[in-house]
């Protein structure tokens, strides 16, 4: 989405715990690979909100929408019903226009099923075109990590 974006460390890792339903896995028991992309969103959605940006915020007062421009996903161990998976979420990148995050879900044991990086780019919520994210939620992504 741009060119320009700092690298951000973080040792903040939001986590947002889901189980794992019938309606979640496939013929086989196992979690359909795109409810991860479900999962993930969720967790995604939490983060925001835990900074104090929840979706309606951005649409009414900043009149903004985070899209997903890139996703790149990695399946390593399937999840299975009744079990608990923590999706964590982390900043990878912050740009002008677009934010990276790193996400990764695991199961009670540690294990990670699967993990994934995700570009975000900020959009104008009637246009559809990019904008520059806000500074205030700029600033918050920075309190935060």
């Amino acid at each position: 989405m741009n060119s320009h974006a700092d690298s951000v460390g973080s040792d903040h890792i939001h986590q947002f715990l889901v189980r794992i339903y019938f309606e979640d896995t496939d013929v086989a028991g196992i979690v359909y690979h795109a409810n991860y992309l479900k999962f993930m969103e969720r967790g995604r959605a939490e983060w925001l909100r835990e900074l104090g940006f929840d979706q309606s915020v951005l649409t009414k007062i900043y009149n903004i929408v985070f899209v997903v421009a890139a996703l790149n996903v990695n399946f390593r161990k399937p999840a299975i019903i009744d079990e608990k998976l923590v999706v964590k979420t982390s900043i990878h990148k912050i740009g002008f226009a677009s934010i990276e995050l790193k996400q990764v879900l695991e199961n009670e044991r540690s294990e990670i099923n699967c993990h994934g990086l995700v570009r975000l780019g900020c959009v104008n919520r009637t246009s559809l075109r990019v904008m520059r994210i806000p500074g205030e939620i700029k600033e918050r992504i920075h309190y935060v990590d």
